[in-house]
């Protein structure tokens, strides 16, 4: 009896095993178009990764921690730029994206990225100043889309310059849709409730800022000084007429759009006061990446070279040269020599501060305080005394060299027979 109870409730579960096999039965697939595409887009894509790959490994080793997230950062979305169409199941493994390229832009966007490879390895690998002052610049926004972002983040009015409760703000609203309203036309709630670009412009902080700008004026500024907060806009034309106010628009555009050109806005705070500490020797100046060793064969040997490698490296490699300056040791010494300062290292560190004080002196930190609401703008601080307008004087020391005896200064048989021969000189051309 047992048995045949054991018996029955085995075959019943094999049963529903089947049953719940067969309900799961995996889903034939679907198949997907097919793009056709371009033959010069096929040969590019290899080489397009290849740049994708160097430039990446480039931005990795350059001497700023700042300036590899925001190189990083840069190429990702530049190469990979977000689109919806990516999360679209309808397109994974098909060339749709990829059929849209076109072949002109993708020239021409080779030849950028050959350019901005050529720039980080001169950075990297030759330590060129005026490259790593590019990249910099554009690091901490003082030049390229960043330092337009934070324009961009500054035209925003602030929280007192924002509607309180939801009356005043159906009040914009309304006088916005029923400036717009059309009886031909939808109208468009997102357009009335955008803030026009005239009144982001003219609100308290910009002007504050613009303000701040014009009155520090920093000296290694490459966009020119502020000179006005306002537009000339005459109030006739040359025939004598009334300017027309689409006239006075445009005018007062082109002088915003030249304005703009000119404004360094400004940084976070823990960005500004980074660049401070670095500049003033606070904080220390980050060592160099060290970058990996080129790759060699499995079977050959890194240490045997041949006579004529070993005659070669004797007359190209002089004594102390050292071919990254970045790097602390990078290649050793012919000579030691225990007595010699001007190494690689100091002489990178002094250049790294230089620099960190020229952005410095271009960037300034706007905070408000949370009791007043009132705004502090406090600008970096110049690259040396000369510069921002203070006269060093000599020490105690050093002042004896520069005074003059009491007895004068003693004129040497030189200096007369010199002043003879130009008197002599002079009475022969007045005659």
């Amino acid at each position: 009896m047992v048995l045949t109870r054991f018996l029955h409730f085995t075959s019943l579960n094999t049963a529903c095993r089947l049953q719940t096999t067969a309900s799961i039965a995996p889903m034939p697939s679907v198949s997907k178009n097919v793009y056709p595409l371009h033959l010069q887009v096929k040969e590019y894509l290899p080489h397009f990764r290849r740049q994708y790959r160097a430039l990446l490994r480039e931005a990795t080793y350059l001497p700023d921690s700042a300036a590899r997230t925001f190189v990083h950062d840069l190429l990702v979305k530049r190469f990979n730029p977000p689109d919806p169409r990516k999360l679209n199941p309808k397109y994974w493994g098909t060339d749709y994206l990829r059929s849209k390229v076109d072949v002109k832009k993708l020239q021409t966007r080779s030849k950028k990225n050959a350019t901005k490879l050529h720039l980080l390895e001169r950075v990297n690998l030759e330590g060129s100043v005026p490259d790593l002052q590019h990249v910099l610049l554009r690091t901490y926004g003082r030049a390229g889309h960043r330092r337009r972002e934070l324009v961009t983040q500054l035209l925003r009015p602030g929280e007192d310059e924002m509607p309180q409760d939801d009356t005043a703000l159906s009040q914009i609203i309304d006088s916005q849709i029923s400036k717009n309203l059309d009886a031909t036309k939808d109208v468009e709630i997102d357009k009335a409730n955008a803030v026009p670009k005239r009144q982001r412009r003219e609100h308290k902080e910009m002007h504050l800022f613009l303000m701040s700008q014009q009155a520090n004026n920093p000296m290694e500024s490459m966009r020119g000084k502020i000179k006005k907060l306002t537009p000339d806009i005459p109030s006739t034309n040359v025939w004598g007429r009334v300017l027309p106010e689409k006239r006075k628009q445009n005018l007062q555009r082109t002088w915003w759009a030249s304005l703009l050109e000119r404004v360094l806005p400004p940084l976070p705070e823990h960005e500004w006061n980074r660049l401070r500490d670095l500049a003033e020797g606070t904080q220390p100046i980050e060592c160099p990446r060290p970058r990996r060793k080129a790759a060699i064969p499995r079977n050959g040997n890194e240490d045997t070279k041949s006579a004529g490698e070993e005659m070669n490296s004797l007359y190209t490699k002089p004594a102390r040269l050292n071919t990254d300056v970045w790097a602390e040791t990078t290649t050793k010494a012919d000579l030691d020599d225990p007595q010699a300062s001007n190494t690689p290292q100091n002489n990178r560190t002094r250049a790294m501060r230089r620099l960190y004080g020229m952005i410095w002196s271009l960037s300034s930190k706007m905070v408000q305080d949370e009791n007043t609401k009132q705004y502090t703008i406090t600008w970096g601080g110049q690259r040396s005394p000369s510069a921002a307008g203070e006269i060093t004087k000599p020490s105690f020391r050093d002042a004896e060299f520069f005074e003059l005896p009491d007895d004068g200064l003693a004129q040497g048989s030189a200096d007369r027979k010199v002043r003879k021969s130009v008197q002599r000189e002079t009475k022969q051309l007045k005659h």
